[in-house]
């Protein structure tokens, strides 16, 4: 696993992290409810970063007269090098 991928696993749990289960019906509920909410949280880090890959390469794209296809192709291969497996062996690519 990336260190970006761990970064953004410790950053998704920090808002939850003192979560009380006061008031919770029971322990099964008070799991679920805290698993959706960093489940939540870490998708919308691992979105963030994509549309920043996204927005930082279509300015780039602009004024540099790219083809949507040579945009789509840089974000695709930046996407992978930040996400992708550390040996390079997993993305999304195939």
């Amino acid at each position: 696993m990336k260190e970006q991928i761990r970064q953004l696993a410790l950053q998704a749990f920090m808002p939850i992290n003192d979560i009380a289960s006061e008031g919770v019906a029971d322990m099964h509920t008070f799991n679920r409810a805290w698993f959706q909410m960093y489940n939540e949280n870490f998708a919308e880090l691992i979105a963030e970063v994509c549309v920043n890959i996204i927005e930082n390469n279509s300015k780039y794209a602009q004024e540099h007269n790219w083809s949507i296809n040579e945009l789509t192709d840089v974000c695709v291969y930046e996407i992978e090098k930040t996400f992708g497996d550390e040996d390079g062996k997993e993305t999304v690519s195939g």
